[in-house]
């Protein structure tokens, strides 16, 4: 207790310097070292507040402030249990004063000037009952706090054992909720098999509805290898199994179990859960076909430019020597079977680049319902007299934006196939509809699309050969009487629409083949002719710089160029083309260059020609003819393309419409800056 009554804090007001310091001298050498002392009144509540006295010595006589109006303000630190010990020093202080002063909360007097050994008994003691009071509080708070926890701990546990049975009642019935119904199937099994519990999930799943209907055991839902996991080990994470279902179909499932130790009261079981994956692995599928359309595209692309330059070629020398020998008929024959032979190996060619996407198209604003209506009596030609066609076309519809001949080749193919289909005759249906998709599905995406559906009644195609049917040179007909291009050219004229196709089919069920357009914007669109302005034909008198990395192709086109009577500069790269263009004094009317070249590409070189020569027009060429490419300097893009292969005639026919044009539209600058 002395080391705590050491402590205390005291707070000395006096307004005499000399009696305030010896009374602190006092204290101190008592051991009292926490005090502060205070001349003006005014400032000690000040104090107090900054630290809360344990003891408070104050003069009665005071200027500013008696010790009277001082206790008023000190009267927070005068109030509760147990307040700060106040001491008046006076020397003068009447009966009324002091009884004023007691009444004010004053504990005891000093009289002034005070006794070092009397007023530190009276300090001493004061503050030994103010410790004894507060230890007093504190002792009887706990034992309050004590009896009041004892009496909550008993309350507390009444609730308790009754909230635990309510617990236990409703953990069950949550149990038995989140048992039912989760959208994962739910099992408990004996270690042999035995359904002990199991939830609608799972029938779900498994088809096996109603209750009733399902067996017995994890055996007869076809997860017997659960099982069979589950005896060398104590739990199985993520097994994928197909799950047979009764009308004959599969679901693909994940199922994660584990083995759960027995007790007294209950044997040991297996619980697990069987979460069904199909639509998740179809997407995966789909997505796989997709990598893989995509990858035979750009390989389809590449091989049929090598292959188009080869073509040009061969053609462009055919046609040469069909004007040498144009009396000799042995000769021409031969060279026709050349050209017949060519302009096949062109529509290979065209095909490959259409289901790459790389074939050039100009759309156009179409109505669905106008192109079938159209098309009917070749549709009727194709199907034959032994397959009724019906036409189920929906009285308005919003405009698309097409290729009209590849649109009309579209659907000619779907008509052709399913005529194939249908080899004893059948019923083919054609349809146009408005369909909304509101969620994504199969890779479409949620939006308005115009339909066109064709469907028959023939043979069907079966699961397997159902993802690679849009593959180019793939066939299942034993004969091959065509290059396997027509559903994988349909595909690709889909896709350069920006639309979507899909195939629903089974063995002996007919199949049906749906298309999906976006809608059309048809504001803002450009009148058909409206791009550019052709000038009467001017003789062939005109430089053009020819820039070509395959030199048979650049020899051959410079040759027909300069029979036509144009002086042709050839160059094999940009680096050749531009020594050309500094090298050239007189205008420079044309640069005929290929897109795709090692180093700098056409449409960079298409650039530097133009900045050396403003007068230039550019015409490209290439065997790629990535659409993207070719309309990034406008709408009218591919009026200054030419696509490979290409015959001497239409070679000469293009370079003379782009040179006969009017300057403005087709200035090399802008061309080759576009």
């Amino acid at each position: 207790m002395r080391e705590r009554i050491s402590t205390s804090r005291i707070l000395l007001v006096d307004d005499d310097p000399v009696a305030a310091e010896a009374l602190g001298q006092v204290l101190q050498q008592a051991g009292f070292n926490n005090l502060v002392m205070v001349e003006d009144p005014r400032l000690a509540v000040n104090s107090c507040q900054q630290q809360s006295p344990d003891l408070i010595l104050l003069d009665l006589h005071m200027p500013h402030l008696d010790g009277f109006g001082l206790l008023a303000e000190l009267q927070p630190w005068l109030q509760g249990p147990v307040p700060a010990v106040v001491i008046m020093l006076t020397a003068d202080a009447s009966r009324e004063a002091k009884e004023r002063a007691l009444q004010s909360g004053v504990r005891d007097f000093l009289a002034k000037p005070v006794d070092p050994v009397e007023s530190l008994l009276r300090i001493r003691n004061l503050l030994e009952m103010r410790v004894l009071a507060l230890e007093l509080q504190q002792r009887n708070r706990e034992l309050e706090l004590e009896v009041h926890d004892r009496t909550s701990d008993l309350r507390a546990s009444v609730v308790r054992l009754r909230q635990t049975q309510s617990d236990l009642e409703t953990s069950e019935r949550h149990y038995r909720l989140l048992f039912e119904q989760n959208s994962a199937g739910a099992f408990r099994c004996t270690l042999d098999g035995s359904l002990l519990d199991y939830n609608e999930a799972l029938l779900r799943i498994a088809g096996r509805t109603p209750r009733a209907s399902v067996p017995a055991t994890l055996q007869d839902l076809g997860m017997a290898q659960v099982l069979e996991e589950l005896k060398t080990r104590e739990r199985v994470e993520s097994l994928e199994c197909r799950l047979p279902k009764p009308e004959g179909a599969t679901a693909t499932v994940l199922i994660n179990a584990v083995r759960v130790p027995g007790s007294a009261s209950y044997p040991a079981a297996v619980h697990g859960t069987v979460v069904d994956i199909s639509a998740l692995r179809q997407l995966q599928e789909e997505l796989r076909q997709a990598q893989k359309m995509e990858a035979l595209g750009r390989l389809a692309a590449g091989v049929t430019h090598d292959f188009n330059n080869l073509l040009t070629i061969i053609s462009g020398y055919s046609d040469l020597l069909l004007q040498r020998h144009a009396g000799d008929d042995r000769s021409q024959s031969h060279l026709l079977e050349i050209r017949k032979a060519v302009d096949r190996a062109l529509g290979v060619t065209r095909q490959l680049l259409t289901f790459s996407r790389q074939q050039p198209v100009t759309p156009q604003i179409l109505h669905l319902n106008t192109c079938v209506k159209n098309l009917q009596s070749r549709v009727q030609r194709i199907a034959g007299t032994s397959v009724e066609v019906l036409l189920v076309l929906e009285p308005t519809l919003p405009a698309i934006l097409a290729e009209p001949s590849g649109l009309d080749q579209l659907l000619l193919n779907l008509v052709s196939n399913a005529r194939e289909a249908m080899p004893h005759g059948g019923r083919l249906v054609i349809e146009t509809a408005l369909t909304n998709i509101n969620s994504a599905s199969h890779g479409v995406a949620p939006g308005s699309y115009v339909s066109l559906a064709v469907s028959d009644t023939g043979v069907g195609i079966a699961a397997d050969v159902l993802p690679h049917i849009f593959e180019p040179f793939f066939t299942t007909k034993k004969e091959i009487r065509s290059a396997g291009l027509g559903l994988a050219t349909s595909y690709g004229i889909v896709q350069q629409c920006g639309g979507f196709i899909q195939v629903e089919s089974e063995p002996g069920q007919g199949s049906r083949f749906q298309v999906l357009f976006p809608l059309a914007e048809t504001r803002g669109q450009a009148e058909p002719g409206s791009l550019a302005v052709v000038a009467p034909p001017r003789p062939a008198t005109e430089t053009i710089l020819l820039v070509e990395d395959e030199d048979a192709l650049r020899a051959l086109a410079a040759r027909l160029l300069e029979t036509e009577g144009y002086t042709v500069l050839a160059a094999s790269n940009a680096d050749e083309a531009l020594e050309l263009c500094e090298r050239q004094p007189v205008p420079l009317h044309l640069l005929l260059t290929d897109l795709v070249m090692p180093g700098m590409n056409g449409r960079e070189l298409a650039k530097a020609v133009g900045q050396r020569h403003p007068e230039t027009r550019t015409l490209f060429m290439s065997g790629y003819a990535n659409n993207i490419v070719l309309h990034r300097g406008g709408e009218s893009g591919g009026r200054f393309f030419l696509q490979k292969p290409f015959t001497g005639e239409v070679l000469t026919r293009k370079v003379r419409e782009v040179l006969d044009m009017l300057p403005e539209p087709v200035m090399g600058a802008r061309n080759a800056g576009s």
